[in-house]
C-alpha cells in the first residue's frame, strides 16, 4: 500500500480556492472529466498531494494533469523541481497548454484516455516539463504527442 502524502491545512484551504478560481481552459477540461465522463475515470480539481496542488489528479492511475498558461523562468524551474519530485513518488504526469484544451479538446481527452488504457497494458512512463515556452506537453512512451 502507498503511504499517503501529509498535506498542510493552508494547501488544503489553498485548493478549495483555486476549485473557485478555475482558468477558462481548466473550466472546459473538468467538464469533460467530472462524474466519471472520460471512460469511468474518476478524476478530482485542484488537488493536494503534499505541499502542491496539480490541477487533475486520477487517483486509480495516479495520473496527473497539468495545464500552462504562459510562464516564465522561474515558474519552469519550479514546474520542473516539483513534476520532479511528484514522479519520484510514482505519480505520472501529462501536461497540456490551455491552448491544447481550449482548441482541441477532443484530441487532449484522446491522449489521456490512451494513457489511461495503456498502463491496464503494463506501467508506462508518462512525464513531460512545460518546454520553453510553458506550452508544451509530453508524454514519453507515446505515440502521440500531445505538443503536436
Amino acid at each position: 500500500m502507498k503511504k499517503r502524502m501529509r498535506t498542510s491545512a493552508s494547501i488544503q484551504q489553498r485548493a478549495r480556492e483555486l476549485r473557485q478560481e478555475m482558468t477558462p481552459a481548466e473550466r472546459v477540461l473538468w467538464e469533460r472529466l467530472r462524474n466519471r465522463r472520460l471512460g469511468g475515470l474518476k478524476f478530482r480539481r485542484q488537488h493536494p498531494l503534499g505541499r502542491f496542488i496539480v490541477d487533475f489528479y486520477c487517483a486509480s492511475h495516479r495520473l496527473i494533469i497539468e495545464l500552462d498558461g504562459p510562464v516564465h523562468k522561474a515558474q519552469r524551474d519550479y514546474d520542473a523541481a516539483r513534476a520532479e519530485y511528484l514522479r519520484e513518488r510514482g505519480y505520472r504526469i501529462l501536461r497540456f497548454s490551455n491552448e491544447q484544451v481550449l482548441n482541441d479538446i477532443e484530441g487532449v481527452l484522446e491522449v489521456i484516455e490512451e494513457v489511461c488504457k495503456s498502463e491496464e497494458n503494463g506501467p508506462c512512463s508518462v512525464g513531460g516539463d512545460p518546454g520553453r515556452d510553458g506550452a508544451g506537453a509530453e508524454a514519453t512512451d507515446r505515440k502521440h504527442d500531445p505538443t503536436q
